[in-house]
């Protein structure tokens, strides 16, 4: 079997996502700077989850793309839980992100 890159693999993903639902969101399984780099190239992602090279994660999320995308971590190795509540934007605007 062939491996897709996983700048292609996101972006094909966000294409069938968009289609199908409200927002967009993607757990990556890899460094935090792979994370970030998927979050910018593939500006799609209402949500982006990850782990990152500190214990605990930060008290809110990191906005991307002029505010578009929100990096959410859950700590070193996935160690802590991330809640985000989606509630509906209303008059064609995104959905209101709460993180905790």
């Amino acid at each position: 079997k062939e491996v897709t890159p996983a700048r292609e693999a996101a972006a094909a993903a966000l294409a069938e996502l968009e289609a199908a639902t409200d927002a967009q969101v993607l757990l990556v399984q890899g460094p935090p700077e792979l994370a970030k780099e998927l979050a910018e190239s593939v500006p799609g992602f209402e949500i982006v989850v990850a782990t990152s090279k500190f214990p605990a994660p930060p008290d809110q999320p990191e906005a991307l793309n002029d505010g578009r995308t929100q990096l959410v971590t859950v700590g070193k190795k996935g160690q802590y839980v991330g809640v985000v509540g989606l509630y509906p934007g209303g008059d064609g605007k995104p959905p209101r992100l709460a993180y905790q």
